[in-house]
């Protein structure tokens, strides 16, 4: 009765910690940004336009969609910043190159669109104060 008992105590044990391992991978870490900001297009004369744009950062897809940028890989994370990038698959498939990074104290974001062809050649450039969505 007694082995009975631990045996079923043990799998009741064992399947708690399954759920909260489940549970745990499930929750994806996601940022959720709301901008606004400044935009220079190549040949536009500063100040630039003023913009406003979205932006989802998922830490576990290692993807950072939005901002009309699409969809590119982030290839950096620590706790005070956030680094992506579009990958040389992309580059090559393309016209341009993005990249960009995003201060985790700030939210403030800068991402660059570069001509592939001629890496100094800047098409876009946007700064963008960011808010993280607090619902996200």
């Amino acid at each position: 009765m007694f082995a009975k008992a631990l045996l079923i105590g043990a799998m009741f044990i064992w399947t708690s910690a399954a759920k909260a391992e489940d549970d745990a991978s499930e929750e994806a870490v996601v940022i959720k940004l709301t901008c606004s900001g400044v935009m220079l297009t190549e040949g536009q004369a500063s100040p630039g336009s003023r913009i406003l744009a979205d932006g989802v950062v998922n830490i576990d897809a290692l993807r950072v969609t939005g901002f009309g940028i699409g969809s590119v890989a982030l290839v950096s994370a620590s706790d005070t910043k956030l680094a992506f990038a579009s990958t040389p698959l992309q580059a090559m498939r393309g016209s341009h190159t993005i990249e960009g990074e995003i201060d985790r104290m700030t939210w403030s974001t800068r991402i660059v669109v570069r001509s592939t062809k001629d890496a100094a050649r800047i098409l876009i450039d946007m700064d963008l104060e960011c808010q993280p969505d607090s619902a996200g």
